[in-house]
């Protein structure tokens, strides 16, 4: 699993929410539910720090957007919704403004991630997890994007984005101390200058 630098702030503004709570939309499978809790459930305290759900644990399959998102911010503002739908469809109501109206984070996946099949998407949701965990950081209704960036030559890596910068690079310049998923704490590291 490729590791990210970890990033070192001076002053923190912001304390890591140690809640992380996935919300998959009907565009993935239960099978990922399942996937994500047998790799990630211990290393949280407690299973009220993490929960990951399908939307048909609440509702239909065949909800509207329109109706289980508020539905879901009125149970609890603090779920992140996992989704492939990045709002292109004309025909119905698009998911990234409902997320920001009701103040529901979201983070959705590029088309060519999503294309690949679900045995990739679950790989890049694996890799990315230290960047998933800084999730619950960002302000409430964030939208943020899975996608590819070049690596090296024609290896490509996923990556994370917010505000169309990588979501490490945010957190940095927000003082938002990156966690090193496999502590429960902030990790320090030597300042970017004095790094190899």
């Amino acid at each position: 699993m490729l590791r990210h630098p970890v990033i070192i702030v001076k002053a923190c503004k912001w304390q890591h929410n140690l809640k992380l709570w996935l919300f998959l939309d009907a565009c993935y499978s239960d099978y990922f539910v399942r996937a994500i809790r047998d790799a990630f459930a211990d290393s949280f305290l407690g299973e009220e720090n993490f929960k990951v759900a399908h939307l048909t644990e609440y509702f239909k399959a065949d909800e509207d957007d329109s109706k289980w998102i508020p539905e879901l911010a009125k149970k609890d503002a603090d779920w992140i919704v996992l989704t492939k739908d990045r709002g292109y469809d004309p025909k119905k109501a698009r998911l990234p403004l409902l997320c920001e109206k009701h103040q529901i984070t979201h983070m959705a996946l590029c088309a060519a991630m999503s294309n690949e099949g679900q045995q990739s998407m679950k790989e890049a949701i694996l890799v990315s997890w230290p960047q998933i965990r800084m999730l619950p950081s960002l302000p409430k209704g964030s939208k943020t994007s899975l996608g590819y960036r070049a690596f090296k030559k024609h290896a490509t890596h996923p990556i994370i984005t917010f505000n169309n910068q990588p979501l490490f690079t945010w957190c940095s310049e927000n003082e938002i101390p990156i966690l090193d998923w496999t502590e429960r704490r902030p990790k320090k590291a030597l300042p970017s200058s004095k790094r190899p």
